[in-house]
């Protein structure tokens, strides 16, 4: 899994980087058949992370932003959080991109599971 984090109007320092770097990449524990060498025919998962300070003169309300993309067979995920606290922000997506990888995976096994239904009632007549 490779991740392109893209700041604006925020200084990427190291702390920050490897904290984007560890949340987002736990990610690719939920995501099933992830292959990280193009060897194969497949092409390794690229999320594009940005974050940003919405604000710059005043502390009022959320004033920092952090939103993901990226493809996930073929299908675009998308996740967008504005917090007061860069961290929470950040987590705040990647719970979001946690959700929406566990429900694309339990759609695709539960239409695998109905086909695999039809076919047995299928043969039972």
């Amino acid at each position: 899994m490779k991740i392109n984090i893209r700041t604006k109007d925020i200084e990427l320092n190291d702390t920050l980087r490897t904290f984007i770097e560890e949340k987002i990449g736990s990610l690719k524990h939920f995501i099933v058949n992830i292959d990280n060498s193009p060897k194969k025919g497949r092409a390794a998962i690229e999320v594009n992370f940005e974050v940003e300070k919405i604000t710059k003169h005043h502390h009022k309300g959320e004033i920092y932003r952090a939103e993901a993309n990226f493809l996930l067979n073929g299908k675009p995920l998308r996740s967008e959080a504005t917090s007061n606290d860069l961290k929470k922000a950040i987590v705040i997506v990647k719970d979001e991109l946690q959700r929406l990888i566990r429900k694309d995976r339990t759609k695709n096994k539960d239409l695998f599971i109905r086909s695999l239904r039809k076919i047995k009632e299928r043969f039972r007549k």
